[in-house]
């Protein structure tokens, strides 16, 4: 990784945690300079990126700021399963079944690990297990996601500007059905989503769904 892309990388980390929140001003070429050991061209090129990317701007003579999300982005959407469950007419319930931090590795940052179950009328709908990026969401350590999902919390706290979406079909497990209430080896629907807020991944996570509980509705214009 180049010497900017590194301080790109930090500068971004800060945004993503609340250390330079949105509205908030940076420090200015000369602090960074001093701060990161690095050239002013490689200060500029990093803050450069940033503002391509729609987190910042640059102001003449009076320095650079963080800034929401392109308005694009706000576009994206994320269904909230309660919301799901509720629209058919079904009462939603929430059980959360593991939390624990995973340290770093090789390759992967420090996690958090959900698994949470979903209930549409008491009967599971929905079997959920996400991972948090913690270095990009240190808050979430925060909580403790006993009384309502991190579907809920992510929406509400952190919008995301970039969603990608597989969806696939496999037969459940033994733990897996057990947890659904199902026979072993029974279909599912799988949707497994990354989120991203500019580059920085947010959350990787995969929900499974009983094949004759749960449909997929897409709408082009």
């Amino acid at each position: 990784m180049n010497r900017h892309d590194e301080i790109r990388e930090e500068m971004l980390r800060r945004i993503n945690a609340g250390e330079w929140p949105v509205g908030a001003d940076i420090p200015n070429e000369v602090e960074l300079v001093a701060e990161f050991s690095a050239a002013r061209g490689t200060i500029q090129r990093a803050l450069s990126s940033l503002v391509e990317q729609g987190l910042i701007e640059r102001r003449k003579r009076a320095g650079s700021r963080v800034v929401p999300p392109r308005a694009h982005a706000s576009k994206l959407s994320i269904p909230l399963i309660r919301e799901e469950i509720e629209t058919r007419g079904f009462g939603y319930g929430y059980k959360l079944l593991e939390r624990r931090v995973l340290p770093a590795s090789k390759g992967t940052g420090k996690r958090l690990r959900l698994v949470c179950l979903h209930l549409a009328d008491g009967r599971p709908f929905q079997l959920e297990r996400r991972d948090i990026n913690l270095a990009a969401l240190p808050q979430a350590e925060r909580e403790s996601f006993q009384s309502a999902g991190p579907n809920e919390w992510l929406v509400r706290e952190v919008p995301a500007t970039r969603i990608v979406t597989r969806i696939s079909a496999e037969a459940a497990d033994a733990a897996t059905a057990r947890l659904l209430d199902l026979p072993e080896a029974s279909p599912l629907l799988i949707v497994a989503r990354e989120t991203f807020k500019a580059d920085a991944p947010l959350t990787e996570v995969r929900m499974l769904h009983p094949a004759d509980s749960y449909e997929v509705t897409t709408v082009s214009f």
